[in-house]
């Protein structure tokens, strides 16, 4: 079992492993408080969250989860104009100097996700066998235990970004 704590926007929240081991007193009491309403998740692409009081935080902590830091959304993820993918595909993006684009089938790729305005796909879905390497200047996030990819996104903080686009 994993224990994660989530901020996002200032917001302290817990996967549900997390949840019924330190708050709810089991698997099967936190099924009740979910049935009942007492706890209400967050969607956070595919991953489940669930928001703790102060108070339920000190108790989560006594598990020593893995935390991660969403402060502001995904502020360093930029969208990039079709206009300039076309560029960058052709190798004249002054935009974006240095910017690798990457298409991928989007037949490979079961399903994207939504947050704000970027749409993200599961790295395991994404079966090349070259994308570790690359994760590093790719606009990824890792959310309780899982990878995920921006499409039509750059990281600003990347010198020389790789961008990963659908074929039509």
């Amino acid at each position: 079992m994993a224990y994660y704590l989530v901020v996002l926007d200032d917001v302290n929240y817990v996967n549900d492993e997390l949840y019924y081991t330190a708050i709810a007193g089991g698997e099967r009491a936190f099924m009740k408080m979910l049935a009942n309403k007492t706890v209400v998740g967050k969607k956070l692409l595919d991953q489940m969250l669930y928001p703790v009081t102060k108070e339920q935080l000190d108790e989560c902590r006594k598990y020593n989860p893995i935390v991660q830091l969403f402060a502001h959304g995904f502020r360093y993820f930029n969208n990039v104009p079709k206009d300039v993918i076309r560029q960058a595909k052709k190798g004249e993006c002054p935009a974006f100097p240095g910017m690798t684009v990457i298409t991928v089938d989007a037949d490979i790729v079961p399903e994207t996700y939504k947050y704000y305005k970027l749409t993200f796909f599961k790295v395991s879905d994404y079966k090349e066998a070259y994308k570790y390497r690359m994760l590093s200047k790719m606009p990824s996030v890792r959310i309780c235990g899982r990878l995920y990819i921006a499409l039509d996104a750059v990281d600003i903080r990347i010198d020389k970004p790789i961008l990963v686009t659908f074929k039509k």
